[in-house]
């Protein structure tokens, strides 16, 4: 399903590698996540935090190679799918630390001739602004206090950048911490994407964008907790393919 969902805060007691639900994914190799008894009434917000605490562990743990191996095979994924061959824009995002590397899609973009959109974070809000250039400007952008390059509201030629919730958007690519296969995903806490995507859904020009997530195999789970406030994935990319999630 392509609209946002609720689900009602359950009791979990774990958090295990999907290995069998989705044999595109399997193995997860060794991922095997415990969380505390959720059965003494802990919140959605709680079992976030404490999932969220895990995968950054379990990331820390993951050679860069590794990142960039699978990151590469899932770019491969991504530029042959329908998703992306039929888009004519398409909203990323710059890596950074334990993140899925997004190069390769960057200069597939821009190789391709469609629109590219990448975000700046001002205050509560993030706008998601149209580039022109590659890597080369991207590496000349001022990093923000979490050391994300970010773009500057204004071009290289003082003009103002289009954005995404202003014009629309085909395709956007979501990263995030964690994923299971209904499309369920958990950010870092900020809430940047969901405020995000509730504004171009509403006011985008180009309608309803589709929705990636873009993933290494050990972020894959088996439930991820989720409110009302969060949007569900409508396709997950990993080093194996790219899976429309049973939502």
């Amino acid at each position: 399903a392509t609209s946002r969902r609720k689900r009602s805060a359950q009791s979990r007691s774990e958090w295990s590698p999907v290995s069998q639900r989705s044999g595109l994914f399997a193995p997860v190799r060794d991922l095997i996540m415990s969380i505390p008894s959720a059965s003494g009434g802990a919140t959605t917000a709680t079992l976030k935090r404490e999932l969220r605490k895990l995968l950054r562990a379990r990331l820390a743990l993951i050679p860069h190679e590794e990142f960039l191996s699978q990151s590469a095979a899932a770019s491969a994924h991504i530029v042959a799918h329908s998703s992306f061959t039929s888009a004519r824009s398409v909203a990323l995002f710059v890596s950074h630390d334990l993140e899925f590397e997004t190069a390769p899609l960057l200069r597939a973009v821009r190789g391709s001739g469609k629109r590219c959109f990448l975000p700046r974070v001002e205050g509560p809000r993030m706008h998601m602004l149209e580039v022109r250039g590659g890597a080369p400007e991207i590496e000349s952008w001022a990093p923000n206090r979490w050391g994300i390059r970010e773009p500057g509201l204004l071009d290289s030629e003082g003009k103002a950048r289009a954005e995404a919730c202003d014009v629309g958007v085909d395709l956007v690519i979501v990263p995030g911490l964690a994923f299971d296969v209904r499309g369920g995903r958990l950010g870092k806490g900020k809430g940047y994407y969901d405020r995000f995507l509730s504004k171009v859904r509403t006011e985008g020009g180009g309608g309803s964008p589709v929705l990636m997530a873009v993933m290494l195999a050990e972020q894959l789970v088996g439930d991820v907790p989720m409110d009302e406030r969060d949007f569900y994935m409508q396709f997950l990319a990993s080093k194996d393919g790219v899976m429309e999630c049973l939502k």
